[in-house]
Order: C-alpha cells, then sequence, then structure tokens
C-alpha cells in the first residue's frame, strides 16, 4: 500500500495521482450502474473526490463491484435483447442547471 502523500502526489497521470485515478474509477463505475440499474448517480461533479482515505475508498471500490456482479447475475437473456439508450453525462440537464440542446 502507497503512504497517503505518495498515493496523492500529482504524478501527471491523466487523473493526477494513483489516488485520483482510483476515485475516477469508482465515480465512472457508479455512473454505469445507475445507468444499468436505473438509478442515476445523483452527484453532477465529475471527478470530485468521493474518498479521501484510502481504506474509505478501497471498501467502496470492493463495493461496488459487488454491486455490477449482483445486477450481471441476475440478468435474463430477455433483458439483454432489449435495446439500451446511453446518454452521455454531459447531455444531461442537471438540478440547478440550465438544460442543453
Amino acid at each position: 500500500m502507497f503512504p497517503g502523500a505518495l498515493r496523492k502526489k500529482d504524478v501527471g497521470a491523466f487523473f493526477g495521482s494513483i489516488h485520483g485515478t482510483l476515485n475516477h474509477l469508482l465515480h465512472s463505475d457508479l455512473v454505469g450502474l445507475g445507468r444499468l440499474t436505473g438509478r442515476p448517480l445523483t452527484t453532477n461533479i465529475l471527478g470530485q473526490e468521493l474518498y479521501s482515505e484510502f481504506n474509505e475508498l478501497r471498501q467502496a471500490l470492493v463495493a461496488v463491484d459487488r454491486r455490477i456482479l449482483d445486477w450481471s447475475r441476475q440478468l435474463a437473456p430477455e433483458r439483454l435483447a432489449e435495446p439500451f439508450t446511453y446518454t452521455r453525462l454531459s447531455d444531461r440537464t442537471w438540478p440547478g442547471s440550465s438544460a442543453r440542446r
């Protein structure tokens, strides 16, 4: 495990640090799972730090992985045959924002 300072050090990665990258992966998984389950993520700030402490972040990553696996195990073949519409986050209208057209 990396100490906090090293884990959060900006190393020039796309999301800055190892912690930033793990945070982005969690955020992306939550957004994706929300789309699949019909319960969208309510935050509107992609890239916000969800957990500052590594143990909490790790536990959240494990928990969302478990939720994704649970969701995938309950899928019926009929559901997989249904159409799926993808909407980019940038095309969504968030509470308090103006609609994008």
